[in-house]
């Protein structure tokens, strides 16, 4: 969804109707035989932002600081890479949701 039709800015009062893009296409991150194999991974140096900062619940698209990872992860030939958050505990990577299994349970930041 965005503001709409209107005038350049950041005041949304300007535009009358907001306009609601779709797109629907089908998301290949990888190839697949990395999905059995496994793929190399960094820890970036960009952090994510804090709940605190920004409501991680508002779907945005401001994909800035996952790009400024990815950019870091090929530069050290890995193709994806784990994003800290401002406590330098595991938020997510890139393009993906972090898990992991231990004792029997599933566990995600």
């Amino acid at each position: 969804m965005t503001r709409g039709v209107g005038e350049l800015g950041l005041d949304s009062t300007n535009c009358k109707r907001p306009t609601v893009i779709c797109i629907v296409d089908e998301v290949k991150l990888y190839p697949e035989d990395l999905y059995r194999k496994g793929l190399r991974v960094i820890t970036a140096s960009t952090r994510q932002i804090g709940p605190a900062i920004f409501d991680a619940r508002i779907k945005s698209l401001n994909y800035l600081k996952n790009v400024l990872a990815k950019i870091e992860a090929h530069r050290a030939g890995a193709l994806e890479a784990v994003m800290l958050n401002q406590d330098g505990f595991v938020a997510e990577c890139t393009a993906d949701n972090v898990f992991a299994v231990s004792n029997g349970r599933i566990l995600t930041p």
